[in-house]
């Protein structure tokens, strides 16, 4: 999981969008603004997030990858078109994990200073709520912090099959030559640590 990047938007476009009487269901039209609004703003955050997922950072595939709203647009619909509530996300992360949880802990008037339960891809740094250590088969991670927890937890991020992918994944990334910064770091430690001579048994 890493701090994302609020992408670039209109304004006056996400303001128009947002008076709309049923934000949550003018959302669902295939057409007019809301259909611009979507696929402008899908083509953003895929390049934004290198297109992986907001919060397991597995590689997206296919055209429709799923948008979720941080904050559910079922129970806060004002906030429906706001680009700082979405998000590209797999469909385990948000069809099976997240569904419609309410993250919001602590309701405020504007939407960045609410207090939000688990780590918000724009809002919080990752990395004072998580950590990882490599491995040769395996890309651990653990919390710092409740809200790390409360992340770990909600996206089944610490599960062996969730895991084994990360790990997977530095081993693909590393042979195409894509792989960068702190996954890098992991997995050439791991690669190092899987050269070390065991001394405890070569007596």
């Amino acid at each position: 999981m890493k701090k994302l990047k609020v992408p670039s938007y209109d304004w006056d476009l996400v303001a128009k969008l947002a008076k709309h009487p049923n934000p949550q269901n003018y959302w669902n039209n295939t057409g007019g603004y809301p259909r611009h609004f979507k696929d402008a703003l899908t083509e953003k955050l895929k390049i934004i997030q290198h297109n992986r997922c907001a919060y397991c950072s597995t590689e997206l595939f296919g055209n429709e990858i799923p948008r979720d709203h941080i904050a559910p647009k079922e129970k806060y619909s004002l906030w429906t078109f706001r680009p700082e509530n979405i998000v590209l996300a797999c469909s385990y992360c948000n069809s099976e994990r997240k569904k419609v949880y309410n993250p919001i802990i602590g309701l405020r008037r504007k939407y960045k200073k609410c207090v939000f339960e688990f780590v918000h891809p724009y809002l919080d740094n990752p990395d004072q709520h998580l950590a990882y250590q490599g491995a040769l088969k395996a890309i651990l991670i653990s919390s710092k912090t409740p809200k790390g927890e409360k992340t770990i937890d909600l996206f089944d991020l610490a599960s062996p099959e969730r895991t084994k992918q990360r790990a997977s994944d530095c081993q693909f990334f590393d042979i195409d030559g894509t792989l960068h910064g702190r996954w890098r770091s992991l997995y050439e430690a791991a690669k190092t640590q899987s050269l070390k001579p065991n001394l405890e048994s070569s007596g």
